[in-house]
Order: structure tokens, then C-alpha cells, then sequence
């Protein structure tokens, strides 16, 4: 079995720090392209960012509000780190945050498919890229995504107005889609991913408005299995208290 070649701490970061109430910088050893933050002291909700829309910009994962504009949420990056402003959902002063942040680094170079993202950031080592595009309401359209391999977790989300987080799982497949900001079990996903698989470059989209519709945008996540790396799968529970 083949596993990876780079270090996994290039690519991803996982960092838990204390909230000041005013702007600081999270140190990820790298300059994010999506970050994700969650109090754990208090109930506030995720907080996610990205660079394929501008890090002054986030969304919350746990609900279906539209992208919103506020930079004391997230304030930008460094070539080190997140930068998180004055916003209680990200820094409260006292409380304690856990951040992941995933750095992708290529902005150019796609080509193929029906819908051309207009920005992205992409990385074919660690086979993960984040990108913003509009749908154009047609069954079958495709989306580039230049990883040159095959999707394992894709995530959407429109951004200029209220939607679910569709989800991808590869042990779902392309006839189900789950939802980020629910409790609920995996749904019917037809018209969402055309009941196409994924492929090596291209990601098949449905009809369904929280994916494409037309003159609305959209950001996707996409995430493909690299032994030891990263891994979508499954287990059964048992009911103990150790585990499976």
C-alpha cells in the first residue's frame, strides 16, 4: 500500500487557542485556504471561511444562512496562520476554540466541464481544493476540479441565499446526499449529483437549487482518500462503551 509522500502538517492544521476579544493570528505553520472554527467553551456555532470567496467572508455550518460579510468573524491570513477578529463566535475573550485549517495553494490551471469555477485553489499533492462558481441549472453540468483523482467527499453550499449543505460520501454514492446542517439520515440525491459519480476530473451536478441554480453561486469542497492522509468512510457502531 502507497502512502504519502509529504508531510501531513503542510496541508492541514488542527489548533486549539484561547479567545482575547480583539484581533489575533492562529498559527498554522501555512497560509489557509478554508479555516473552521468552533467555540468549545461556549454555544456559538461554526464558523467557516475560505479563500476562493475571501477570508472577510463566512459561513455557518450548522445552519442555512446565506454567505455573510464581516471581518471581526475572520479577518484574513498570514503566510502563517488565520487571522480571527473581534467576533464572539470566533475569539470571546475566555474561551476556548479548537481551529482546523487545510491549505491548498494552486489558483489556475483547471479546464473541462460545463461550469469553470471563477476562483479556486486547488492541490493535487494532498488532493483537496476549494472552489466558487455559478449554476447554470442544467442536469449534467460539470464542474472541473483538477485533483486527478476521485472525489471521496464533496460539499456544497449556496452563498447568496439560505440552502442546505449538500454532501457527497463515496459509500452513499451519487444517488444520496446528506446534510451538514441536519440531524437528518442521507436523502435522495438524484437531482443533486444526477446520480453521476464522480470522476478523476469532473464533479456531475443536478438540478437541485442548493447546487445549481441559475444565477445563483456556490462554494465546493472537495476532499479525495490519500492513505495517511485523508479518509471518507464508514463504520457499524456496537453499542460498547470501548468501540468497534
Amino acid at each position: 500500500m502507497a502512502y504519502i509522500n509529504f508531510k501531513t502538517s503542510d496541508y492541514f492544521a488542527n489548533r486549539k487557542y484561547s479567545g482575547t476579544g480583539s484581533s489575533q493570528t492562529i498559527s498554522t505553520g501555512f497560509q489557509p485556504d478554508v479555516s473552521w472554527s468552533k467555540a468549545l467553551s461556549h454555544a456559538y456555532s461554526n464558523r467557516l471561511a475560505n479563500s476562493a470567496s475571501g477570508f472577510t467572508k463566512s459561513l455557518i455550518t450548522n445552519a442555512t444562512d446565506a454567505e455573510a460579510t464581516d471581518s471581526n468573524v475572520f479577518s484574513g491570513t498570514t503566510s502563517d496562520g488565520i487571522t480571527v477578529g473581534s467576533d464572539a463566535g470566533t475569539n470571546v475573550s475566555g474561551g476556548t476554540f479548537i481551529n482546523r485549517s487545510w491549505k491548498m495553494g494552486t489558483t489556475s490551471g483547471i479546464s473541462g466541464g460545463t461550469i469553470t469555477p471563477s476562483s479556486y485553489s486547488i492541490s493535487t499533492v494532498a488532493k483537496q481544493g476549494v472552489y466558487k462558481y455559478a449554476g447554470n441549472g442544467t442536469a449534467g453540468a460539470t464542474v472541473p476540479h483538477g485533483l486527478g483523482a476521485v472525489p471521496s467527499l464533496i460539499i456544497v453550499k449556496k452563498l447568496n441565499a439560505t440552502s442546505s449543505w449538500m454532501v457527497y460520501h463515496t459509500s452513499q454514492g451519487a444517488t444520496k446526499v446528506g446534510y451538514l446542517n441536519d440531524v437528518v439520515g442521507f436523502g435522495n440525491g438524484t437531482a443533486v449529483w444526477n446520480s453521476v459519480e464522480p470522476t478523476t476530473t469532473l464533479i456531475t451536478l443536478g438540478t437541485d437549487g442548493d447546487v445549481n441554480a441559475s444565477g445563483s453561486t456556490y462554494i465546493m469542497y472537495v476532499y479525495c482518500n490519500v492513505d495517511g492522509f485523508f479518509k471518507a468512510g464508514t463504520y457499524v457502531g456496537n453499542g460498547n462503551v470501548d468501540g468497534t
